[in-house]
């Protein structure tokens, strides 16, 4: 994906990690796996499985404290399009992530995150604050490492972070049982004295 892009839901670029190999059983593979996703095309697992990527289209590192609230905030712009509109409205948060992970050439990272606080439509502009939830000090951190090159990550169906969280506990389990674990607790045939 080149700079300058107006969203996307396509994977970042194939690296040795995430490349998926072609067999003569993908097709089978993909009938196993959207068995029970009637209707499930690849795109539109792509649509729920893959945030939007949004480019930055400018980013103001001002720090405020606005009156009534207990963070502080910069400023960011993104482009609404076609693609994002539906997405890009007052109250979407985010997560912005490095541009390198989106060209395949660095590893995926939550570098601060972003909510929409204004969308203007006929202008073709969302804008947004960047925030950290936490004191000065630490959005000041995020600041220094977030730059207009990066990217407003949104997981518009909330499937993403589930889809990680179980992927870790899969191979939690599959390094535990590589490690010798049995799958029984070592105590449950011992009754423990009181």
């Amino acid at each position: 994906m080149r700079r300058g892009t107006t969203g996307t839901r396509k994977a970042p670029t194939n690296t040795p990690g995430n490349k998926i190999p072609d067999s003569p059983n993908s097709d089978l593979r993909f009938a196993e796996l959207t068995q029970r996703y009637t209707g499930a095309t690849p795109e539109t697992l792509m649509a729920v499985l893959c945030p939007l990527l949004v480019p930055i289209s400018a980013l103001d590192r001002t720090i405020l404290k606005l009156p009534g609230q207990e963070h502080y905030r910069a400023s960011f712009k993104v482009r609404i399009t076609d693609e994002n509109r539906v997405v890009l409205q007052r109250g979407r948060t985010g997560k912005f992530v490095p541009h390198a992970y989106v060209n395949g050439t660095g590893v995926w990272r939550e570098i601060c995150k972003g909510r929409i606080v204004d969308a203007d439509a006929a202008a073709g502009v969302a804008s947004g604050e960047v925030y950290t939830g936490g004191r000065r000090p630490e959005l000041d951190d995020a600041l220094a490492q977030l730059t207009e090159e990066d990217y407003l990550e949104v997981d518009q169906y909330g499937a993403s972070a589930k889809v990680l969280s179980g992927l870790a506990e899969y191979f939690l389990v599959q390094l535990a049982l590589t490690g010798g674990y049995s799958g029984s607790c070592p105590f449950s045939a011992r009754r423990v004295a009181g």
